[in-house]
């Protein structure tokens, strides 16, 4: 999008992921205003890493900075 966004911009995209209609790819976890989402099956993560890296929306230095963050 060219631009950052915060977690509620794109908030109900995540608990979309989570519902039947659009997968479930994600599940939430965790108390309510600290949820956490996590994937469904292991492997989807490094598939949207590989993905977007070669679609060029990933960059080695976006990528990087976003391993090292702590949580």
């Amino acid at each position: 999008m060219g631009k950052p966004y915060d977690v509620p911009n794109y908030s109900r995209h995540l608990h979309d992921f989570c519902e039947k209609h659009r997968g479930p790819i994600l599940r939430k976890e965790g108390e309510p205003r600290r949820v956490r989402f996590r994937f469904v099956d292991p492997m989807m993560q490094p598939f949207v890493i590989i993905h977007d890296y070669s679609i060029g929306m990933l960059t080695n230095d976006l990528l990087s900075s976003t391993l090292h963050e702590p949580g």
